[in-house]
């Protein structure tokens, strides 16, 4: 039996299982099933599906119309690992946070 047809197997055991609403030790009993497998396949899929549930996070970034060269006299400059962020006067601190976090990750 190939690895993707047990996978198959217990997917729909573990399924069967949860919609019986019977133990762990009982279902077992009635399938002919060791208890240790069940709780193995279980966890299995467990840290399988965590694994799968980590995912990309984007952030939304809205262009802003350039700024004149001439009106940088308030300007700052952060400048974090490799990148520079030039911030300007009204900026929106949440989105400068969340730019923050997404640059700190890289």
């Amino acid at each position: 039996m190939s690895n993707k047809e047990l996978r198959s197997i217990w997917e729909e055991r573990i399924s069967d299982y949860k919609n019986s609403g019977l133990s762990m030790k009982k279902w077992c009993d009635k399938n002919s099933l060791k208890l240790h497998q069940l709780q193995y396949w279980i966890r299995k899929y467990k840290n399988q599906e965590a694994v799968n549930s980590t995912s990309t996070k984007w952030v939304k970034v809205d262009e802003e119309p350039k700024v004149n060269s001439h009106k940088n006299d308030h300007l700052i400059q952060l400048r974090l690992n490799d990148y520079t962020i030039d911030v300007h006067p009204g900026f929106d601190s949440q989105t400068l946070k969340e730019v923050i976090q997404v640059l700190s990750s890289l």
